[in-house]
């Protein structure tokens, strides 16, 4: 997900009063954080999602069975090697009463490529309330 920012490059051109257009830069939505973990795309991938909201919180890839997990408790998602998907691997998590929840990486093991993510309720105001996991063919995670 891309958002496009405008930078502006106004030159006038000598003689014509003209000037260069618009020139579009993409820049990550704020809520975007990208995680300081990198899993290895080539091996075959664990993510060990733990709700600590303190509030029940449904969490699945995409159109497959969500799982409701109440607050303390966690679920794995299991991938084969992602490094030739042409698409990033999602986890949808949310709470349905509307709590605002907020993702962080409390483990990363690298011997076994498992990512642990933690799950925590937030103030409606915070401007880095999250929605999904989504970790790329390249290995990036990020919390959206």
């Amino acid at each position: 997900m891309v958002s496009w920012k405008p930078i502006v490059l106004s030159v006038a051109l000598a003689g014509l009063g003209c000037v260069t257009p618009a020139i579009l830069s993409p820049q990550f939505f704020d809520a975007q954080v990208l995680a300081q973990t990198k899993i290895t795309p080539s091996r075959a991938l664990t993510v060990i999602v733990v709700n600590n909201s303190g509030v029940p919180v449904v969490a699945g890839e995409g159109n497959a069975k969500n799982n409701t997990l109440t607050p303390g408790k966690s679920k794995s998602f299991s991938f084969p090697p992602i490094k030739n998907y042409v698409n990033d691997v999602n986890i949808l998590i949310y709470n349905s009463g509307g709590t605002p929840l907020t993702f962080s990486t409390a483990s990363f093991n690298t011997r076994t490529n498992t990512l642990t993510i933690n799950i925590a309720a937030t103030k409606a105001n915070n401007p880095n309330v999250h929605g999904s996991v989504s970790i790329g063919p390249s290995g990036t995670v990020r919390f959206i």
